[in-house]
């Protein structure tokens, strides 16, 4: 039997072709599975992971038209400012993790700094922590130098004759007679100011080049999933997440979520499973799966630790579904039937939930009130005479 030569060329390239086409295929399901096959494998990196396209979708969500970083920061500033209240005087701080802190919609500065950090990260801002013994801020670098930012009080400052110029912590800290807020406001009505007697103050970062080599890899896998599938990827893991904590964690499965509590007067009730149910529906609210949160939010409404949060994230929902009539009914409805309890208990800072999600709805739509009309319009994606409607409704209720 005779071979053409064409014959012994070409099959030995075919099968270092199939090879390679076998070898590509193979290794493109696993980096489609992966992030789920992690999730199974171990419980702590599961959080993480969905912690991290939690950061991903929301600071892509709230930026996603801005023109450059400053609006950016800008723009990520106010969401921090707005989204977590401090200083309630019946709800300590107790998670230990920026997420869980938007979880529970409750932060003192550090806390805020640091969700302005992870978020920023996400959308290759560098930024740290800079902890006086008074309060935290944050410094960004914009244009290789790094500017501060509050997301306590949502200020950044400028100099008054070059308005162009944001000030650095230098700045605050030597010249802020010479500064006034981003808000027009002289500097000596900046809320935080005592930064510039309290003392030696220090610097930390969580950016990404501080983490392991193994959450480094993590984070980047979730960012490209996140890059391919968007929406349908995030649903997919997030309810996939859900599933296996559930069905294979068990009764752990709020130790699943890791150490979210650190004080512990508040261990019995963010220890108890019905905490993991807000937990899931304050993580599809975020993802803007308004259906399934209010599911749950329902769900919630006769317990007797998550009523308040209940009530407040449900108005939160109506806010941004823009179902502004139904909003408005909400909160009068819950001043109706509460009315006298909430006056006396605002006044003594003490209280039941009706009390809390008194503290909690006017303080955001006061918040709302205060932030410019262009942030808002980016941050909930609405017009300008859908903000203005909002802040009509907050001076026509409060």
């Amino acid at each position: 039997m005779r071979y053409k030569l064409s014959d012994i060329i070409v099959r030995p390239h075919w099968k270092r072709r199939k090879f390679i086409i076998i070898s590509f295929v193979i290794i493109l399901v696993l980096l489609i599975f992966l992030p789920f096959l992690l999730v199974l494998a171990n419980e702590s990196l599961a959080s993480y992971l969905h912690r991290e396209l939690a950061y991903r979708h929301i600071s892509q969500r709230i930026t996603e038209n801005s023109r450059n970083d400053f609006e950016k920061v800008v723009i990520l500033n106010s969401f921090m400012f707005l989204n977590e209240e401090q200083g309630t005087p019946f709800i300590d701080v107790v998670d230990n993790t920026p997420y869980f802190d938007l979880v529970r919609s409750i932060g003192w500065c550090d806390q805020k700094v640091a969700g302005l950090v992870q978020l920023l990260e996400k959308q290759n801002i560098k930024a740290r922590i800079v902890g006086f013994p008074s309060h935290a801020v944050t410094e960004v670098w914009i244009d290789k130098i790094p500017r501060l930012f509050d997301p306590t009080f949502n200020r950044y400052f400028v100099y008054e004759n070059d308005r162009e110029r944001i000030a650095t912590l230098e700045d605050v800290l030597n010249d802020n007679d010479k500064l006034i807020m981003s808000n027009g406001n002289s500097f000596s009505e900046y809320e935080g100011k005592s930064i510039i007697t309290s003392g030696d103050y220090k610097v930390w970062s969580i950016l990404i080049d501080t983490k392991p080599l193994y959450k480094k890899m993590a984070s980047k896998i979730m960012d490209f999933h996140y890059f391919i599938g968007g929406e349908f990827f995030y649903n997919l893991f997030q309810d996939f997440h859900f599933v296996v904590m559930e069905k294979f964690r068990g009764s752990n499965v709020v130790d699943s979520l890791g150490n979210m509590v650190t004080n512990e007067r508040m261990l019995n009730e963010y220890g108890s499973e019905m905490y993991f149910s807000l937990y899931k529906a304050r993580s599809y609210h975020l993802f803007d799966d308004f259906t399934e949160a209010s599911r749950i939010y329902d769900n919630l409404l006769d317990s007797e630790n998550f009523r308040d949060d209940a009530l407040f994230f449900k108005a939160k929902i109506l806010l941004q579904t823009k179902k502004f009539s139904e909003l408005e009914g909400h909160i009068i409805s819950i001043y109706d039937e509460y009315g006298e309890d909430i006056a006396i208990g605002s006044a003594v800072g003490t209280g039941g939930p009706e009390i809390r999600y008194s503290f909690f709805i006017k303080n955001y739509l006061e918040k709302f009130y205060s932030i410019e009309n262009w942030q808002l319009e980016k941050i909930f994606n609405f017009t300008e005479s859908e903000v203005n409607e909002v802040k009509t409704l907050y001076k026509r209720i409060f």
